[in-house]
């Protein structure tokens, strides 16, 4: 606001408003930030007006009124002096020096720090570098707390920041949580990420056969939580859980969800695609719609297949593919890559994506949201499921738009769409269905069920 002839500017109109409100009799509360130092040295203007009308006491107001700026100070200071420290200590981050884009701040404006060297070498100095102050209104500290929503976005905002580049010119950004759940691949998924420049927590990192904290599966919710609970409490942008092999994936974004490998398999093939339109993109027949759709809408060719590992790979070399992904979380790369399914260099995929994104989990957040179940299991004896699946498929063919046969039948009705397939190892038919809305997934669960118990009670009576 510019000042009036009588010297109101943003402080005193904004008082002189709730005071003319409590006059009428409404209930008024005002919110002062604390002014900076920096243009006025707590004498001209600040907060309390510098024209004919003025609040008092300015000098109360104006000189750490409520110590934000004191704060906001010290914690921008303090990254700057763990970021100094991590250089003198070995830089295992490999830190480029030359390319740290974070500076001090100070709540005065002194022009004679703006540009300074710091550091006298040495054992115990410090590293000489290149440094400045900005000033403390001016920080992106002070940008992220006036736009923070809650603590936990605070955290995260802070956690986003890029405070330079490694000397392979990668941001230094991303924290990340990992966990193998002390399966193998800990150690070369820690080395290969934190050489990315990537800030990493590990959890049940040490390789133990017997599993003490939970069964190496990241595909399932047990497998998870610990990880889930890791990426809250440290405010982290990503979570990465490791089957014991390391062959397969799951990730949990900073909001605690988690997303599932064909939601994976989307994001990643969105990234081939803006560098190779028109490539193939394979996923299974139980990967959710919204993969298929947004690898068309991306300029690509999706190609639903089979379930199963083996079967995966063959068709990503037979259709010389760039991508193809499992629900299971094996993804594997024919770009960049050799074909075949590892997880430590798929995670490394995506944390390129997530990098050099604005906001890491505005990607997630740009996944079309479907509601969709979970993997379901029916018992069903072997002798008899392969039939029932067959007279359930020949059933979608007469009731649904779309059906593709070529594992068990995935029928489709408007956006809501199902499956029924033979399990190949277990005595169980797998079913899994999603749509747009609660409704649509109720209606077509409902009907799937009704339809299967009728198939499966003929064939249990033998006819």
């Amino acid at each position: 606001i510019t000042p009036t002839p009588a010297g109101e500017g943003k402080t005193t109109v904004s008082i002189g408003l709730g005071d003319a409100l409590r006059r009428i009799g409404k209930k008024t509360c005002i919110a002062l930030r604390e002014p900076s130092l920096g243009p006025v040295f707590g004498l001209k203007g600040g907060a309390t007006g510098g024209g004919l009308s003025r609040v008092h006491p300015a000098e109360d107001i104006n000189l750490h009124f409520t110590g934000d700026m004191h704060a906001i100070t010290a914690t921008n200071n303090t990254l700057s002096a763990l970021i100094d420290n991590h250089i003198q200590q070995g830089n295992t981050l490999n830190i480029d020096q030359r390319r740290i884009t974070w500076k001090r701040v100070l709540d005065i404006n002194d022009r004679a720090l703006r540009n300074i060297v710091i550091g006298l070498g040495g054992p115990i100095q410090g590293v000489p570098r290149q440094d400045g102050f900005d000033i403390t209104v001016a920080s992106e500290i002070m940008a992220i707390l006036c736009l923070s929503t809650s603590l936990t976005d605070l955290k995260n905002r802070i956690g986003n920041i890029v405070i330079g580049y490694t000397f392979d010119r990668v941001p230094v950004t991303l924290k990340i949580v990992i966990d193998p759940g002390n399966g193998v691949g800990g150690q070369a998924a820690l080395a290969v990420l934190e050489g990315l420049g990537m800030q990493v927590t590990g959890i049940c990192m040490q390789p133990d056969g017997h599993f003490p904290n939970h069964h190496p599966d990241p595909t399932v919710a047990e497998g998870v939580a610990m990880l889930r609970e890791a990426v809250l409490r440290e405010g982290a942008d990503l979570g990465i859980g490791y089957d014991g092999d390391a062959d397969r994936l799951g990730v949990i974004d900073s909001r605690g969800e988690v997303i599932y490998g064909d939601m994976i398999t989307t994001v990643l093939a969105r990234a081939i695609l803006s560098e190779h339109p028109g490539a193939k993109i394979i996923g299974e027949v139980k990967s959710s719609k919204v993969l298929f759709d947004e690898v068309a809408l991306a300029g690509g060719v999706p190609i639903m297949g089979r379930v199963g590992h083996s079967l995966m790979k063959a068709r990503l070399m037979e259709e010389q593919a760039a991508l193809a992904g499992e629900m299971s979380g094996h993804i594997f790369f024919n770009d960049r890559w050799f074909g075949f399914d590892d997880a430590v260099y798929a995670s490394a995929r995506l944390v390129e994506i997530l990098s050099n994104a604005e906001s890491p989990q505005a990607i997630f957040d740009s996944l079309p949201r479907m509601v969709n179940t979970p993997e379901i299991r029916l018992d069903c004896p072997d002798e008899i499921k392969f039939r029932v699946v067959e007279d359930f498929t020949a059933y979608a063919r007469e009731r649904y738009e779309r059906c593709v046969d070529i594992d068990g039948v995935r029928f489709e009705d408007g956006s809501a769409w199902g499956l029924v397939r033979p399990s190949n190892t277990q005595p169980v038919i797998v079913l899994r269905f999603e749509a747009a809305d609660a409704h649509g997934l109720e209606c077509i669960e409902k009907d799937t069920r009704a339809r299967l118990d009728e198939i499966v009670s003929i064939h249990a009576d033998g006819t």
